[in-house]
């Protein structure tokens, strides 16, 4: 049974998802509108680009309702940089554009200031501000350095959504968010962030694979 389900926006970065997933030794399919999510125990959304177009594809494809429905089952929903996002509310890239509401919250550009370039790319450590699902996890990303390329980020509406942060000039903004169960949104690439990407990658699809365990 196909166990990963990548979500296919048309644009991103699809091949480095999959090749990301390879390496680790998950199986997966890349699907569109035609496929039943009823095969799946978890869902990947990717992303690279701006969240109205990726809105619109989603909707073109009629996978808003899909993708909730499917998160609403208790099974795995993980959001990658734009993927992320995508699980918020709503984004004002480009003027205000509706998410998936799946973390109550919305998506802002990223202040530029003196010690703020927009848009942020490259290696940033990244501290954790609450548990993530376990000990373990944890000791994978707290204070380790992941690679970001992005000029918006989430804010949640509550803060415990937000489990791991990054230094953006004089502030901190959320880079793992989670509705404390079955939806996480990653703002890094795990899948351009080395063998500790793999690691943290690899960790979290087999905790979150549990929750949609049959």
């Amino acid at each position: 049974m196909i166990v990963i389900g990548i979500i296919d926006l048309q644009i991103g970065n699809l091949f480095s998802i999959t090749k990301l997933l390879k390496n680790i030794n998950k199986k997966y399919v890349i699907f569109n509108s035609q496929h039943d999510l009823e095969e799946f125990e978890l869902i990947i959304l990717p992303g690279v680009g701006s969240f109205p177009r990726a809105a619109d594809n989603l909707g073109a494809n009629n996978l808003n309702d899909k993708v909730t429905a499917f998160a609403k089952s208790g099974r795995g929903v993980i959001g990658i940089c734009l993927g992320m996002q995508l699980l918020l509310d709503s984004s004002n890239e480009f003027g205000v554009t509706k998410g998936l509401g799946l973390i109550p919250g919305k998506v802002i550009r990223i202040p530029e200031s003196s010690l703020q370039r927009v848009p942020n790319v490259g290696w940033r450590t990244v501290s954790c501000t609450n548990r993530l699902y376990n000990k373990h996890m944890n000791e994978i990303i707290d204070n380790q350095d992941f690679y970001f390329a992005h000029s918006y980020y989430c804010v949640p509406k509550d803060n415990n959504c937000i489990l791991a942060t990054i230094n953006s000039g004089k502030d901190k903004i959320p880079v793992i968010v989670s509705n404390g169960h079955n939806v996480f949104g990653v703002q890094f690439h795990p899948e351009l962030s080395d063998l500790r990407g793999e690691l943290f990658f690899s960790s979290l699809i087999e905790k979150m694979k549990k929750l949609g365990a049959k």
